[in-house]
């Protein structure tokens, strides 16, 4: 069982989209492997829609950067919200993370911790 902090409400805004982390939960996957699941607020606040998808993610553990593996690809209509899940694949002995949002303005950064529960 692990337990994974992250901050949960705090929204990351960028150009006309902010994100905000609503829930954060690992478990275990694959040999040597853990699951990571972040569920994602996106809050297009332009009049076009906004392509919600895995690619403006990553999530960086030590020298390696860990693409999404949920198949994450939807539309949030101009001036909505939307929420949805993220889940990377890392080794089951990480600790610290940080999850990378892309914007066209820039990256930024949130902090992850997980620990054994």
């Amino acid at each position: 069982m692990y337990r994974v902090d992250a901050p949960l409400g705090t929204p990351f805004r960028g150009d006309d989209v902010t994100y905000t982390l609503i829930s954060a939960a690992a478990a275990p996957d694959v040999d040597g492997s853990m699951r990571i699941d972040l569920e994602v607020k996106a809050s297009n606040e332009d009049r076009f829609d906004l392509n919600f998808w895995d690619n403006t993610f990553r999530l960086h553990v030590g020298d390696n950067n860990y693409a999404p593996v949920s198949g994450l690809n939807e539309l949030v209509p101009g001036n909505s919200t939307k929420a949805g899940k993220l889940s990377f694949v890392v080794p089951d002995d990480t600790t610290a993370a940080q999850l990378a949002i892309a914007f066209q303005s820039g990256t930024k950064s949130v902090p992850v911790t997980i620990s054994r529960a």
